[in-house]
């Protein structure tokens, strides 16, 4: 090979995987800020259901004080999950907060509420989570595309090679058959 062919080869594998590597790197930091975003929404969920349960047992003159913790936690809760589009689980989710939640009423029995707070709370956390491991999108196609160009020029090399490798075999059985005769 060329010497000037190899090089122009190894300044495009060096700028693809520099690339790869820029994505990838990117891709990562955002998995993290999503990782933190789902701490952040999982303690503001149980915190809030906290206060919802202390309502129930709080004196006079503790009530005001959960009430506005309970307003407080709601409300950074509706602003972590408020989208364009948010999940049937988030629109089911702000609803009990709004409905049952942040006016409540702690002479009536909370146990369904608390129920459908505790599942949807989870499965927004989990697809969230599922979101996290499967990584993000440009992540994912960067990775194909590092193994694609991998596969293509391993691919080419060995293909090289072999042929290089069956010539050479060629070579030595036709050397082999003449000096048999």
């Amino acid at each position: 090979m060329d010497a000037g062919i190899a090089s122009v080869i190894a300044a495009i594998i060096a700028a693809a995987a520099a690339g790869v590597g820029l994505v990838i790197t990117k891709e990562n930091k955002t998995s993290e800020f999503r990782q933190d975003w789902i701490d952040g929404l999982r303690d503001e969920l149980a915190e809030l259901m906290e206060y919802f349960l202390r309502l129930r047992n709080c004196n006079s003159d503790e009530i005001i004080s959960v009430r506005n913790k309970i307003n407080f936690l709601s409300a950074k809760i509706r602003l972590r999950l408020s989208s364009d589009t948010p999940t049937n689980e988030e629109k089911k989710l702000l609803s009990i907060i709004s409905e049952h939640i942040v006016g409540a009423d702690p002479t009536v029995d909370c146990t369904e509420i608390v129920e459908q707070y505790f599942r949807y709370s989870s499965s927004i956390l989990k697809s969230e989570w599922e979101r996290v491991k499967r990584g993000e999108k440009k992540y994912r196609i960067a990775v194909t595309i590092a193994y694609l160009i991998l596969g293509a020029f391993t691919s080419y090399f060995v293909f090289k090679y072999i042929i290089i490798a069956s010539e050479a075999i060629v070579d030595v059985f036709e050397f082999l058959y003449r000096s048999l005769l």
